[in-house]
């Protein structure tokens, strides 16, 4: 093999490792004669290893896997691409029962492509088993190229969807600022409702951000996206000092983005609430959001530790709570509210993973 040797030129050899030279001289004359390209190996580690670089049709006497050479063979073979199931012809004594060699590598489960001939043997038929292997190789060639073709496309969509994700989000960011630079002309009773849009939008753009950085674009983490949301109210409140505080219990659940939504914007709406209307100033307590498993689905909880709704019962977020039962159901589940002490939100729902991916 040289340098300059094409790739095509060695995926289309037969690599031979004969019994002796004589032999090896004698078929690879045959084989020459008849246009193939014929590279023959004087040991099972250069015979691997010249496979290795690129062949059509693998040649070897049965004799010659003897001892360690068998497992040599058959550690080569099993290293095969997903694509690669490579011919394999072994010469063999004529018997009436194959040899134990031979056996041991038919019996191998990453071995279908193998057929045996005995020896002494017309060299026409050698020819011709040659000829029928290059043929289901260059199938497997034909399969290789339009895998790759797939996954090139697979790699070009994902860029697309990943630069659609970041553009969304870059759009969300600045509906935001939009919003609050509208909220600074608007009538004071209206603030609240302004700062409402303003996180239902920052729940959108988290769920971009997360999609764009995680390069996963059918599922995410559940646990981190409501985490991140979490986080986002927190700064968004202003200090914890003098006010609830946020505790998290989270279980990693990856959900598809038709679940992922409907569940950020739940949170938004609940951990605002709370933060909004559980604790009168001068007051503080704990607002907790817990995501676990629960009878064969998902338990999102929030609850908080602090006046209730019968003392809240003046603060207007029947609109809010409307949202949640919406988006509750639209998940397929269903929303109970608490209250005395405190206030205890619970959206049961199942899962849904990716197409093609188990529910978790």
């Amino acid at each position: 093999m040289t340098a300059d040797t094409a790739p095509a030129e060695l995926e289309r050899r037969v690599i031979f490792l004969p019994l002796n030279p004589a032999d090896g001289s004698v078929a690879g004359n045959v084989l020459a004669a008849a246009g193939q390209r014929v590279t023959s190996c004087a040991s099972i580690e250069e015979f691997c290893a010249t496979a290795e670089s690129g062949a059509g049709v693998l040649v070897i006497a049965d004799d010659a896997l003897i001892g360690a050479n068998c497992q040599r063979l058959s550690d080569f073979l099993e290293r095969q691409p997903a694509w690669s199931d490579i011919p394999l012809i072994v010469l063999t004594t004529r018997r009436r029962e194959p040899t134990a060699a031979w056996r041991r590598v038919a019996e191998l489960p990453w071995i279908s492509n193998a057929m045996l001939l005995d020896r002494p043997m017309r060299t026409e038929t050698l020819l011709q088993a040659v000829r029928v292997a290059l043929r289901a190789r260059d199938r497997q060639y034909q399969l290789r190229d339009f895998v790759a073709e797939r996954e090139g496309l697979l790699a070009q969509r994902d860029v697309l969807l990943r630069e659609v994700h970041h553009r969304v989000k870059n759009n969300l960011q600045m509906m935001q600022s939009l919003i609050r630079l509208t909220a600074r002309r608007a009538p004071s009773d209206a603030q609240r409702s302004f700062a409402d849009l303003v996180a239902r939008v920052a729940a959108l753009g988290q769920l971009h951000q997360q999609l764009y950085a995680s390069m996963n674009f059918r599922e995410l983490d559940a646990a981190t996206y409501l985490s991140d949301i979490a986080d986002q109210l927190e700064a968004a409140f202003g200090p914890p000092e003098g006010r609830a505080t946020i505790v998290k219990q989270l279980q990693p659940t990856m959900v598809n983005l038709d679940t992922a939504l409907p569940l950020g914007l739940i949170t938004t709406e609940l951990v605002t609430n709370a933060l909004r209307y559980a604790y009168p100033p001068g007051s503080a307590g704990e607002i907790r959001i817990a995501l676990v498993a629960r009878d064969g689905g998902r338990e999102l909880t929030i609850s908080d530790n602090g006046i209730g709704l019968a003392a809240a019962s003046s603060a207007p977020v029947s609109t809010g709570l409307r949202l949640v039962q919406a988006l509750a159901e639209q998940l397929g589940g269903t929303f109970a509210l608490d209250s005395g002490p405190g206030v205890r939100g619970v959206v049961q729902f199942r899962s849904h993973a990716a197409a093609g991916q188990p529910a978790a």
